[in-house]
């Protein structure tokens, strides 16, 4: 009689990495009721104002582009879990743009929102790994006053960068 044990041990084995890689580097929302999912997403460590900050952007690469973006003021970059309002000036506040046409077609007054409230809460912040999980959500609205809702975004496991010098 053969042993399953080898079988059981790679169907365990197979099931763990799953279980580990079902969130890593994700970025998602729904956005007017539709699915939104980046097939590229980053984070960078920066400064606005003086404080420290970290930038998350998830992008879609396709015939017209997509992306989202926030600009996160937070106490430290190595302690920067915690809830950021949205809706504040671009200048020394938290702030988030969704940009329907990131390509070079794009139509600034029509295909660029701007959040008007809502929040991105970063869950985890990671300081040995430099990645961070959270979500979003809000209002986000174009020159014209278009209104967009964004909802039930999140982002996981996102690796930080720091900026090059």
């Amino acid at each position: 009689m053969k042993s399953t044990k080898p079988v059981l041990l790679f169907v365990a084995l197979s099931l763990f990495a799953n279980a580990c890689l079902a969130d890593a580097d994700v970025f998602e929302a729904q956005v007017q009721g539709r699915a939104w999912t980046a097939n590229r997403s980053f984070a960078t460590s920066t400064s606005i104002a003086g404080k420290p900050a970290i930038n998350l952007t998830g992008r879609i690469d396709a015939k017209t582009p997509s992306m989202i973006s926030f600009n996160v003021i937070v106490p430290a970059l190595d302690h920067c879990a915690g809830n950021y309002p949205l809706g504040g000036s671009p200048i020394g506040s938290t702030h988030g743009n969704f940009n329907a046409n990131a390509g070079p077609d794009g139509n600034p007054m029509e295909d660029s929102y701007r959040f008007v409230d809502g929040a991105v809460t970063i869950a985890a912040c990671d300081a040995t790994t430099h990645a961070v999980s959270g979500s979003f959500s809000g209002h986000a609205k174009n020159s014209a006053g278009t209104v967009l809702t964004i909802e039930g975004g999140r982002f996981a496991q996102i690796v930080t960068a720091s900026p090059a010098s």
